[in-house]
């Protein structure tokens, strides 16, 4: 028998406080590179290590990792490259809704820092948006992307290692000509130099801040979830297996997203690419 799954498709549209700002875990172990080849992997050797809350971040990284295998690109001290090791969820179900949760982090430091880090004020809000699972698009360009790797003893889990990349001073020309028509950073939308270091800072705020929205219900995060993400209804191409055309009908509770063809039958996808 296939097992029905539930799809949630109502956006919340409200502002969610759920947060234990006094409590900081993060970054008491930190480590800081000019040049690596990944954040990630080193994040991954502390984790392994029993280190939980570590934070590893690099001026440039050499080989950053991306989703499916892809690279990510990390120039010298235009963006912030970031790794932390997390502890596992006190819900095992949230363990695959941790990307989901990521982009919400990124796009809550995102639409802070326009507030209280620039010179001059700057609301994000109405110009940020996910591209499920992992992409944070600013003007729909991407400004920010998100790995989660899971690291496992056997069948125990030791945590989870979250992997960030913002474009913060890329200016057009600073990006690969492949790139220069999909990528975009802070700098270019507002026209100002960003402090790195300052960002990051307040980025880790922003992850202890938001770490307790994982004890929420399923059905609440993932509906703060699909307020930044593609309109319910939109025209949507998933290259997975094989390309699925149909209208985005929402997420399902373990966090695939579910794409409704012509003959009103539903895909549920976990590991596609959402082409538009």
């Amino acid at each position: 028998m296939v097992q029905k799954k539930t799809t949630i498709s109502n956006p919340n549209l409200s502002e969610i406080v759920l947060e234990d700002p006094e409590k900081h875990w993060i970054g008491i172990s930190w480590e800081h590179y000019q040049e690596i080849d990944s954040t990630q992997l080193r994040a991954i050797e502390l984790l392994k290590n029993g280190c939980i809350g570590a934070v590893v971040t690099a001026c440039k990284q050499n080989s950053g990792l991306g989703r499916l295998g892809k690279s990510f690109w990390s120039p010298y001290n235009l963006g912030m490259y970031l790794s932390v090791t997390l502890p596992p969820p006190k819900f095992e179900d949230r363990y695959q809704l941790l990307t989901l949760w990521a982009g919400l982090v990124v796009i809550r430091a995102i639409r802070e820092a326009g507030i209280i880090l620039n010179s001059v004020p700057v609301n994000f809000t109405s110009r940020l948006s996910i591209k499920w699972p992992n992409d944070v698009l600013l003007d729909g360009k991407k400004v920010a992307g998100i790995l989660m790797n899971s690291i496992f003893n056997g069948s125990t889990p030791l945590g989870f290692v979250m992997g960030v990349g913002i474009n913060l001073n890329q200016i057009k020309h600073d990006f690969p000509v492949e790139l220069q028509n999909q990528a975009t950073s802070i700098r270019m939308v507002t026209n100002e130099q960003w402090d790195v270091q300052q960002f990051t800072l307040h980025f880790i705020q922003v992850i202890e801040k938001m770490w307790l929205h994982l004890e929420q219900p399923i059905e609440l995060l993932l509906s703060n979830w699909l307020r930044w993400g593609p309109t319910i209804g939109k025209d949507t191409v998933v290259k997975d297996k094989s390309e699925i055309k149909g209208k985005f009908v929402g997420l399902t509770t373990s966090g695939e997203i579910v794409i409704q063809v012509e003959d009103g039958s539903k895909h549920y996808i976990s590991n596609g690419i959402i082409e538009t």
